[in-house]
């Protein structure tokens, strides 16, 4: 059985917006990825097509 997650994914996938839910995801999870002072002086600002740009 599938997860509602991965319908989801598949459904922003679709719409075209698989790299904006990896966006939200990141900016989520900013702290745990990332370790301070640096978590607190960058912002993920936009991704597209794989490439990332940050705000400092």
């Amino acid at each position: 059985m599938k997860s509602l997650q991965s319908d989801l994914e598949a459904i922003f996938k679709e719409l075209g917006l698989a790299e904006e839910l990896k966006l939200i995801r990141l900016r989520k999870d900013l702290n745990r990825l990332f370790s301070q002072p640096l978590a607190s002086h960058i912002y993920p600002a936009k991704l597209k097509k794989g490439e990332l740009t940050l705000i400092v």
